[in-house]
């Protein structure tokens, strides 16, 4: 049975993280926010965004490309994450929040994606 991709518990996860990340840097100063604020929360929000245009998609290889465009987004989150702690603009409480939700859900992204690459291989043409 199909269902919406916004309606998946991982896609679910991510939107809250961003929505969490969001949180906090519109209360940062404006150099802060527009340097590296800006690049994190559109790292963040590039993933679930690459896996709505995974979505609508056709062909499988475009379907797994975006997919792994939102993985690198995922990863990009937590490199400006780091960044972010490295330079104070988080306080240690909401940067280990940050940290364990995405470490938390790379693992299930990727078994998303291998989900979606075995699903694929079994579905006739």
């Amino acid at each position: 049975m199909y269902r919406e991709i916004k309606e998946l518990r991982i896609f679910e996860e991510i939107e809250k993280i961003a929505d969490g990340i969001w949180d906090e840097v519109s209360k940062w100063d404006n150099f802060a926010k527009f340097t590296v604020g800006t690049q994190l929360v559109n790292a963040i929000d590039s993933v679930t965004a690459n896996m709505e245009e995974a979505d609508g998609r056709y062909h499988y290889r475009d379907k797994l490309n975006f997919l792994y465009v939102g993985r690198g987004s995922l990863k990009e989150a937590r490199r400006w994450a780091a960044k972010a702690t490295k330079r104070g603009l988080f306080d240690s409480n909401k940067t280990k929040e940050f940290f364990n939700r995405i470490e938390n859900v790379l693992p299930q992204y990727n078994a998303f994606i291998a989900d979606f690459r075995k699903r694929a291989k079994s579905t006739p043409v």
